[in-house]
């Protein structure tokens, strides 16, 4: 069974905006974030007081965060929530923290661990690492990524035709 973290990064400050202390975030878990949230930010603890989507992320307030001095010491820093605050998800859904880690198995054969995942327009691909400095990368479609198995730390992938010998070429 793989330990789940007590708090994950659901994005990163970017900048301050305006003169009142909002700030651009940018988050990965957009339906996570929602007044009232705790964030903690650096070594401290914020409420999260509102948000709005803009261009580049959210423009949010944080209690606390009263003018763009105080805004701009949080530039640059991940923004995390405690793991307890993420919605459940529908069965076959994951949170990337959840699949971040994950040893992918081929036909019993132990091909890697997921190290990143790539956001695309069509899917995600997962980027796979192997003890041999191999890299993979798996698109996140049924055909290809057959089962996550979060509780037991492995995915099982059925990689199309080639994909694996590609260093043969």
């Amino acid at each position: 069974m793989v330990q789940q973290p007590e708090v994950i990064a659901i994005g990163r400050v970017r900048k301050p905006h305006g003169i009142r202390g909002e700030l651009v975030l940018s988050s990965m878990y957009a339906d996570v974030l929602r007044p009232g949230l705790r964030l903690v930010i650096g070594d401290r603890q914020f409420e999260l007081l509102s948000l709005r989507e803009a261009p580049n992320g959210f423009l949010v307030r944080l209690k606390g965060v009263l003018n763009r001095s105080e805004a701009e010491v949080l530039s640059g820093l991940a923004v995390y929530v405690p793991a307890s605050s993420l919605p459940q998800l529908p069965d076959g859904e994951f949170y990337w923290h959840e699949v971040i880690g994950l040893r992918v198995v081929a036909a019993g054969v132990e091909l890697g661990r997921v190290v990143d995942i790539l956001r695309t327009g069509a899917h995600d691909i997962y980027v796979v690492h192997s003890t041999d400095k191999r890299e993979y990368f798996f698109p996140a479609v049924e055909e290809i990524v057959t089962q996550i198995d979060v509780q037991h730390g492995v995915m099982l992938v059925e990689p199309p035709e080639g994909l694996l010998d590609i260093d043969a070429l």
